[in-house]
């Protein structure tokens, strides 16, 4: 009898049965599991950080370690779910998902996402900020002491 034939005849057994119905049995499918979701998220981590190394920032060219390279995404309303809880999904959906992503350095990544707020407006008073925000009116304000602008 081979140990597959074996293993059914145990579980289809009394013994077999009480058995899968036991803590024990729980707690190894779910160590079991456990250590299979974190293969997965390794896996899947480092192909993305070989990824981000092998094409490196689209504006400067810098690709020397993955932790200063950053995924963005050309167009926000495209976006599923951020790459950084990319482990969560599979491996098809994360290259889908990296399709509509450019690589940027972190440095080249704050400047494009800064250019795209809205710019500071410099008043003289302080009390003007004080008054938008007493009537929640938030704007950006840069409060410029008068002997700069002039």
């Amino acid at each position: 009898m081979s140990k597959a034939e074996n293993q059914k005849r145990y579980i289809n057994s009394p013994k077999g049965i009480a058995y899968r119905k036991s803590d024990a049995f729980r707690e190894s499918i779910r160590k079991h599991n456990r250590i299979r979701d974190r293969v997965h998220r390794r896996e899947i981590v480092s192909k993305i950080r070989a990824i981000k190394i092998e094409k490196g920032c689209s504006q400067c060219g810098y690709n020397k370690h993955h932790a200063a390279l950053q995924f963005h995404h050309r167009d926000p309303e495209t976006k599923k779910f951020g790459l950084g809880n990319c482990h969560n999904y599979s491996w098809k959906a994360c290259l889908e998902e990296i399709e509509k992503c450019d690589v940027l350095c972190a440095i080249c990544h704050a400047i494009l996402e800064d250019s795209k707020k809205p710019p500071l407006l410099a008043i003289d008073d302080p009390m003007a900020y004080r008054e938008r925000r007493k009537h929640n009116i938030w704007v950006k304000i840069a409060v410029v002491p008068s002997s700069i602008t002039e």
